[in-house]
């Protein structure tokens, strides 16, 4: 199972990549939805939106530390 360890935002603050461990290169964030839909990737699970958008969401836990938006690549 896959795992984030980085991602990367856009002007306007939303995550557009992603790299998991043990990849060097990022991952567009469609295809990670895809992948955690699929079951594919740990700690992190899909929102569905009502107007049909999708975004990668951190499994609650105590910790802020493994927040998708605080792994934002500097």
């Amino acid at each position: 199972m896959k795992k984030i360890i980085e991602t990367k935002i856009d002007e306007n603050g939303s995550i557009k990549e992603v790299r998991f461990s043990g990849n060097s290169s990022f991952t567009d964030i469609e295809t990670a939805i895809r992948m955690t839909k699929n079951g594919l990737v740990s700690g992190t699970h899909v929102v569905n939106l009502k107007d049909g958008s999708k975004f990668l969401r951190s499994n609650p836990d105590e910790r802020k530390k493994n927040n998708l938006k605080g792994m934002v690549k500097k």
